[in-house]
């Protein structure tokens, strides 16, 4: 007889053969009580992310360690230092949703810190995964600090969150407990499965006045 963890194993692996965008000769997964573990390296970041969301649409996966590193190929020529800095910066002035006149860029040796502020706990995120993007990157510290331009009330943005997943066909509201504090979110909760934890995480994420979203649900 199969194992719960060695049928979840076998249908990640297979999730992760099926997507062309992958390539998994270099992946190893392992499971153990529906925790799944990715570990090796791809040859990009948006490689690593794309699996990481092929991983999280397998039933009965619980949770994700994605543990795989980046590894350029050895023989493609990569930018240097300056011009991933450039690189990165001209992807911020093309994107309406960012305002890159307050984000300093600094690389070192592919490691890149982004600086300054945002007005919104997404757009550090998107800021981060727009860098992480950018060939020759290794790594991105994200040090943005998120200033809202207005003033928001902890009760009003919990309120907010409340109303929005009650809007939400992909998460019942009832499952999800939801406390501010300094204008941070922590979700807690059991949510049946991953579209429901994302939804609430997003929900969280794209509020109005959120600073921080600490996502302390359990899918199960």
């Amino acid at each position: 007889m199969i194992s719960l963890d060695e049928q979840i194993k076998q249908s990640v692996i297979d999730q992760l053969k099926w997507d062309s965008r992958v390539d998994i000769s270099e992946i190893e997964v392992s499971v153990s009580c529906g925790t799944v573990k990715l570990k090796g390296h791809v040859p990009s970041h948006r490689m690593r992310e794309i699996a990481d969301r092929d991983v999280m649409d397998v039933d009965g996966v619980t949770y994700l360690a994605n543990e795989l590193k980046v590894q350029y190929n050895p023989a493609a020529v990569l930018p240097d230092d300056e011009q991933i800095k450039e690189n990165i910066e001209k992807m911020f002035s093309w994107d309406p949703e960012i305002e890159p006149e307050n984000i300093a860029v600094t690389v070192s040796v592919g490691k890149v810190t982004l600086e300054g502020s945002v007005n919104a706990i997404w757009k550090k995120l998107k800021s981060q995964d727009i860098a992480s993007n950018v060939t020759g990157v290794l790594q991105v510290i994200n040090k943005l600090a998120v200033v809202p331009t207005d003033t928001y009330i902890d009760q009003s943005i919990s309120e907010a969150i409340m109303a929005a997943l009650e809007r939400n066909t992909h998460v019942t509201a009832r499952d999800v407990t939801i406390k501010v504090e300094n204008q941070i979110v922590t979700l807690s909760g059991k949510v049946p499965g991953w579209k429901a934890y994302h939804a609430a995480h997003d929900t969280a994420l794209y509020t109005r006045g959120v600073v921080q979203v600490l996502n302390n649900l359990v899918v199960g």
